[in-house]
């Protein structure tokens, strides 16, 4: 009998290329049922499919992880690692355009009245799942949105000033009330076609409930030179 060989099923699913202010550089995966992340910078993993959504982040490097229910990620992320929610933004203005790399895309201009921060949203405008659009928004610690987010960048004035005299500093005022911060950045977007492997939940993982395991990794060192750059090294802990 013949052997037959049967190619490998696959599935289109979106390819992202961000960069994000506090998580450095991050790729996505979305299908319409998964999502998988990777944070690039320290070998961090997320992954989350239908039908339960459970969040599971991990380092496969380390062999150690974390689950979370959907509605717990929603309060308590490891983007949100304090569990205080960003801005409550009110939209001013909604714009249908095109972005450099030709995906239409839903520009909002939004206002919170209590941080006095002004921001600047933009959205993938074609359908994803809402689950994923969720996860990625607490991932990336950005306010509510309808969609899936691809860049924002917001500015403020006093809510950088907090504690401090305003008329004791007139410059630091000044370049405060002029300060934009690129929070999330697109770096590359194109459809690819994935193995629905490429979703499994990670098998092995020592299973942890604090995710300081998972996100410090070895760059103490890195920090522990940074600070001693500054003559900072004794505001870190001793190794016993």
């Amino acid at each position: 009998m013949g052997q037959h060989c049967y190619a490998e099923e696959t599935t289109k699913a979106g390819w992202f290329l961000f960069n994000h202010r506090a998580l450095g550089e991050v790729k996505a995966i979305v299908s319409d049922n998964a999502v998988k992340v990777y944070l690039l910078n320290n070998g961090t993993e997320l992954v989350a499919k239908a039908p339960d959504w459970h969040v599971v982040i991990s380092r496969p490097a380390a062999k150690i992880g974390m689950e979370y229910s959907l509605k717990k990620w929603k309060t308590k992320s490891i983007g949100m690692l304090d569990g205080k929610p960003p801005a409550v933004l009110q939209y001013d203005k909604k714009t249908t355009t095109e972005n450099p790399y030709g995906v239409p895309v839903t520009v909002l201009k939004g206002y919170a009245r209590v941080t006095e921060t002004k921001a600047n949203y933009v959205v993938l405008k074609s359908k994803t799942p809402t689950e994923v659009n969720a996860i990625l928004i607490r991932l990336f610690r950005l306010p509510q949105v309808d969609g899936l987010p691809l860049a924002y960048n917001e500015s403020s004035g006093e809510s950088y000033m907090k504690g401090e005299t305003l008329w004791l500093n007139s410059q630091r005022a000044l370049n405060a009330s002029r300060r934009s911060i690129r929070v999330l950045v697109l770096n590359g977007i194109k459809t690819i076609k994935v193995s629905p492997h490429e979703f499994d939940y990670p098998k092995g993982l020592k299973m942890t409930n604090d995710e300081r395991d998972i996100l410090i990794t070895t760059g103490k060192s890195e920090m522990m030179n940074a600070l001693t750059n500054f003559g900072m090294n004794d505001a870190l802990p001793k190794d016993k």
